[in-house]
């Protein structure tokens, strides 16, 4: 009996003594954002502050942090969830709209995106960073806004600060040498910028402008195409951007699938099909189906 009695006390002891050193929410809090800010351990943050969560299921943070992580890791949806949860429970932190307008904006839901971009901007003062986080990503992914969003005096004005952010930049970098690059691809983020704004004869400037800087800018003339093509209904204004693209880099494919859907557009089937042979060429693949079938004689 004596025996059985002191083998309790020892494991009801260990029990005690286990329970001292269980790791709190905070504790898988803390771990998960060290990993976070450490390269290529986005699982580890993700598993670490799923057992933040587990432990306390009110954690806007532990959220947030799982939120950015899968996000990094492409999992946008589910990071849509997780920043759902940090404003629910974060009493409506402003930043968090702002890491989910994100990932809105990565699956292509653009509305929604700005929506929470709006939410952000209103409730506080962006600070330098987020404010060119949030320039880079519309440059490089721009999409239109609708009429509503337009007319939204907020939203031009952050935009307008995107434009004299990048034009700053211009005016700050050299306009010659390696380093003219720079330059050119910040006149190509004001173009994107002033498209999404529908100021297009802004956006024209803007490519002239880098074209100013290089004129055989492949990048330059086949974006300044682009934009002819979509936005000024520019076909032939477009067609020449192409041509002057290709005869710079006739190595590369992209300016060629431009120039084939144009032709396409404008019944040059014969321009097309030559065009779609030197992409299969290039890229050493085959020809889609539907392309085969629209270039058989």
């Amino acid at each position: 009996m004596k025996k059985i009695i002191e083998l309790l006390f020892i494991m009801g002891f260990m029990a005690l003594m286990g329970n001292a050193h269980a790791k709190t929410a905070n504790d898988w809090l803390s771990e998960c954002i060290e990993n976070y800010h450490s390269e290529s351990k986005e699982k580890n943050a993700v598993t670490l502050c799923s057992k933040a969560i587990e432990l306390s299921p009110t954690n806007d943070e532990a959220y947030r942090y799982r939120g950015s992580a899968k996000s990094i890791l492409g999992d946008d949806e589910g990071a849509i969830k997780d920043f759902d949860k940090a404003i629910e429970f974060g009493d409506g932190y402003a930043f968090y709209y702002y890491l989910r307008g994100a990932s809105k904006f990565a699956l292509n839901n653009i509305t929604a995106a700005y929506e929470d971009y709006l939410l952000f901007m209103e409730a506080e003062n962006p600070n330098e960073n987020q404010v060119s986080t949030y320039c880079e990503t519309i440059a490089n992914d721009a999409a239109e806004l609708n009429n509503e969003q337009l007319k939204n005096p907020k939203l031009r004005e952050f935009h307008q600060k995107c434009i004299s952010e990048f034009q700053d930049y211009i005016d700050e970098s050299p306009k010659s040498g390696y380093q003219k690059s720079r330059s050119i691809d910040a006149y190509h983020k004001i173009a994107r910028t002033q498209t999404l704004l529908k100021d297009y004869r802004g956006a024209l400037k803007s490519y002239d402008a880098a074209l100013k800087i290089d004129d055989e800018d492949r990048t330059s003339l086949g974006e300044r195409g682009t934009f002819k093509e979509i936005y000024l209904k520019d076909n032939q204004g477009a067609l020449s951007d192409y041509n002057r693209a290709i005869s710079l880099a006739d190595d590369q494919s992209v300016w060629y699938s431009e120039r084939a859907a144009l032709y396409r557009k404008l019944n040059m089937k014969q321009e097309a099909c030559a065009d779609l042979k030197k992409i299969v060429e290039l890229d050493n693949t085959q020809m889609y189906w539907e392309d085969t079938e629209y270039c058989k004689p």
